[in-house]
């Protein structure tokens, strides 16, 4: 019983998404006046800090990866998260145009190297 147990993974296994489904059956039309939006963007932002505040956060690491052309809100997506959220415990590793260093390694060596 112990053995098996020990054996089990305490790592939660992420599903890949297929996004271009997701894209397609978002309601592109629907509205959020300004009020609404800032009341539940309080609310998320208050359950994000209570989540990463729990201990049982303590025992696991997040790595949330943004995307997009310039413009596309990355940076306030980005603010808002980390509004929530206690200085101390969270980094932002800008990833740039790879440097000469970078280009001569494999492609994801520098984002591994960034990982807790």
């Amino acid at each position: 019983r112990a053995s098996k147990r020990a054996a089990k993974s305490n790592h939660t296994v992420i599903r890949t998404v297929d996004t271009s489904k997701i894209l397609k059956d978002l309601p592109f039309v629907e509205r959020l006046s300004k009020a609404k939006y800032t009341k539940q963007i309080e609310v998320l932002q208050g359950q994000l800090n209570l989540l990463s505040r729990s201990p049982k956060m303590k025992k696991h690491a997040v790595v949330v990866v943004m995307e997009g052309m310039d413009a596309a809100g990355k940076g306030g997506a980005i603010r808002r998260i980390t509004q929530a959220l206690d200085a101390r415990v969270y980094d932002i590793v800008p990833i740039a145009a790879p440097t000469e260093e970078e280009r001569a390694q494999p492609y994801l060596w520098r984002f591994w190297r960034h990982l807790p």
